[in-house]
């Protein structure tokens, strides 16, 4: 059964008086304009209040359809009102979602994710975290197709990216993604591919301090083995986090630290040369390794595409570990706008959010103030909305009733005017 409707009509989507309704400097047009804001918003919030009615049915497909109803929503526009009035019906229902089978899982999953990003990082993001994350470590042993365990892995990563508060979390998280790189036998690429990525994108967000001899020594063996692996989407994945680690180490060197941490002076006091030197052994390996894909040769019924995607991607990689080149890339955003970003650290973040945003990752862009400070962006106010041909013979021809009007106004004041100068 769904909730009654006492408990529909409690749930505003939109507030009547939303700042961001377009006005003008005519009054009847502003009225327009309001008018016809309150009837979009009246107009959203049923389906909205219909979808998450659908949580609570008994039959399954009635919940998916629910879910992929608010997914949608989430996804392409910001529902931050939506997700604030309705944020613990939303987690609760999405939780136990995540207690059942695929493919309720990765739907309940994904709309976790979509529900972090909506309220951005706080208290809200960290409960959905802590409600969640035992459920992720269970339907990671569940058998699936891969498109299932990677909308999975997606939502982790990005429900800790959000709503992570310390080292612990973000690490636990990265542990479970790190299990899907290496625990199989015949691994599935794409969920290969997809789990690397998770992974490098958490990275991100560690303390540099944290990645350090030990951690590379650690992580480096398995992703030089993932470079020799057929799938070239595979490869670049690794190589991304690879570049990332050597250029963090490196950088360190460069800053005067030692790599290590406190906890590990003692170590490098009895074996710091052994240490050091197994770690240049693996950069010039790895190295090597990046090199050789960087100009590799096609070979019978390989994708020109791919190969090339996969040249350019080694490259980029080596000239950002050499430092011979200063990351950096350009996005074209909605109305004009654009995006600088120059650090590798915020270009796997966004390559990160924008595939998991989709088609709303402009929007959110523009409007979300979570990615605002992720990439330091300052979006400026949208451009007045043009009228239409009718609008301007309504209120900018001189033959319109608002000229008319304000003609008359003049004409009343100046014959005021007049009569107060005859009288004197």
């Amino acid at each position: 059964m769904g909730r009654n409707k006492s408990q529909r009509r409690s749930s505003k989507f939109f507030d009547s008086d939303d700042d961001t309704l377009s006005t003008s400097s005519t009054g009847g047009l502003s009225d327009r304009s309001l008018m016809q804001e309150t009837e979009d918003v009246e107009s959203e919030e049923l389906p909205l209040e219909g979808y998450l009615d659908s949580m609570f049915e008994k039959r399954g497909s009635t919940r998916e359809s629910g879910l992929k109803g608010l997914i949608n929503a989430l996804t392409n526009n910001l529902q931050l009102d939506f997700a604030e009035k309705s944020y613990e019906t939303l987690l609760d229902q999405f939780v136990k979602s995540m207690k059942r089978g695929f493919p309720e899982v990765a739907l309940a999953a994904h709309a976790l994710g979509l529900l972090a990003v909506t309220v951005g990082a706080g208290e809200k993001a960290h409960k959905v975290l802590e409600d969640s994350i035992s459920h992720f470590t269970r339907v990671s042993q569940l058998g699936s197709d891969a498109t299932n365990h990677i909308m999975v892995l997606q939502a982790l990563a990005i429900i800790t990216f959000v709503g992570g508060n310390d080292v612990e979390e973000t690490e636990k998280s990265m542990d479970l993604l790190w299990n899907r790189v290496h625990r199989t036998s015949k691994p599935e690429p794409a969920l290969m591919e997809s789990a690397i990525s998770a992974w490098t994108f958490l990275l991100t967000t560690l303390p540099v301090l944290h990645i350090n001899v030990q951690f590379s020594e650690k992580y480096l063996p398995v992703l030089s083995s993932l470079l020799d692996m057929d799938s070239r989407a595979v490869r670049i994945s690794a190589g991304e986090a690879i570049g990332f680690i050597l250029e963090t180490v490196n950088s360190r060197d460069l800053n005067g630290h030692d790599h290590l941490d406190s906890n590990c002076l003692d170590q490098e006091n009895n074996n710091s040369v052994g240490s050091l030197s197994t770690l240049d052994k693996l950069q010039l390996r790895v190295i090597e390794q990046m090199k050789a894909l960087s100009r590799e040769a096609g070979g019978k019924g390989s994708s020109k595409k791919d190969l090339h995607n996969q040249r350019n991607s080694f490259r980029d990689f080596i000239a950002f570990i050499e430092g011979s080149e200063e990351p950096g890339a350009t996005v074209k955003l909605q109305n004009g706008f654009i995006l600088n970003i120059s650090t590798w650290t915020q270009i796997i973040q966004m390559n990160f959010l924008r595939n998991f945003l989709g088609g709303g990752f402009q929007k959110h862009m523009q409007e979300n103030s979570l990615l605002h400070e992720v990439f330091n962006f300052i979006p400026m106010q949208e451009k007045q909305q043009a009228l239409s041909a009718k609008e301007k013979r309504m209120f900018k021809s001189p033959n319109s009733v608002v000229s008319k009007a304000r003609t008359q106004q003049l004409n009343k004041r100046r014959a005021a005017k007049q009569e107060c100068n005859n009288s004197e």
